[in-house]
């Protein structure tokens, strides 16, 4: 692939991903290694597939550590359903560690939204042990009156 094609191609992904911003980490090294002519042949058939996928209207950021609901933006920001829950440091970010902790959180927001619990990084990562206890005791109003006091009411 030509110089001229591989930066087309880069700059259509680019626009229709928001700046690149839609997209997972790993995928905007993959597009400075294809503008750069770096990829080997894997490379550019995951380069020209995330193209084709882009420009078909099928992609579809993919999910962090594949948790679904999960994903981690270029800042290192971790999102349930697009709500900023965790911030990650980069080279920590895809360590096994991180996977399994990015597990418990999506499982954590998933059983706080069938409560109607509202999900924030407070109630995700700060006060968790705090909201877990009150379920666990079936405290329903000291729940609803320390989540109204943090400010995390549904």
């Amino acid at each position: 692939m030509d110089v001229s094609e591989r930066c087309d191609k880069a700059c259509l992904i680019l626009k229709a991903t928001n700046d690149g911003d839609d997209l997972a980490p790993p995928e905007l090294s993959l597009i400075e290694g294809a503008v750069n002519g770096f990829l080997n042949d894997a490379g550019w058939l995951v380069f020209n597939d995330l193209y084709e996928r882009v420009n078909n209207g099928t992609y579809k950021t993919p999910w962090f550590h594949d948790v679904e609901h999960m994903t981690y933006d270029h800042e290192g920001y971790v999102r349930y359903k697009g709500i900023d829950v965790e911030h990650f440091g980069t080279a920590w970010a895809w360590s096994d560690e991180a996977k399994e902790y990015v597990k418990s959180l999506a499982d954590r927001a998933a059983r706080y939204e069938k409560l109607n619990i509202k999900i924030t990084s407070n109630t995700m990562v700060w006060s968790y042990e705090t909201v877990d206890k009150l379920i666990e005791d079936k405290d329903t109003e000291g729940l609803a009156k320390y989540l109204n006091t943090t400010k995390d009411a549904a």
